[in-house]
Parts: structure tokens; sequence; C-alpha cells
């Protein structure tokens, strides 16, 4: 992911997730990936990514097997 983690707060919340979504050179995110620059469980990030998505700010695409994408809808 080529998102500075500097250029990110650490503080684990909906909003800092949606930054990091919007300061991404990457089109789409994995939960594995936003819970490593939160330091966070994969399990933790999956549980807010989902409350993004069903908030309707996020947009989730199984890409294979069990590989999962997440992206912020177009407007």
């Amino acid at each position: 992911m080529s998102v500075k983690q500097s250029s990110i707060s650490s503080e684990w919340s909906y909003e800092n997730i949606i930054s990091l979504f919007r300061k991404s050179d990457e089109p789409v995110l994995t939960a594995p990936e936003v819970a490593d620059v939160f330091g966070v469980s994969t399990q933790a990030a999956n549980y807010r990514l989902k409350n993004l998505i069903d908030r309707g700010e996020l947009k989730r695409k199984q890409v294979g097997g069990a590989a999962v994408v997440y992206w912020i809808p177009r407007t």
C-alpha cells in the first residue's frame, strides 16, 4: 500500500479509516492492510469495514478465494 503511515492518524476511528482510503495511491484496500496501518487485528478491521459498508461509505467485492477488497464508492 502506498500511504505514509505518518500521514494517517493512528487513532482507530471511522473517520481515520476513510482518510486512509482517500490518501492511498491504491484504488482498493484489504482488511489486513487497514489492520496493519492502525495496529489492530484483521477481525477488528473487518468489523469496522462492514460498519462503513452498512453506512454507505465503502463498497466491497470478493475477488477470489477469501480475498476481499474495499473502496470508497463514486458519488
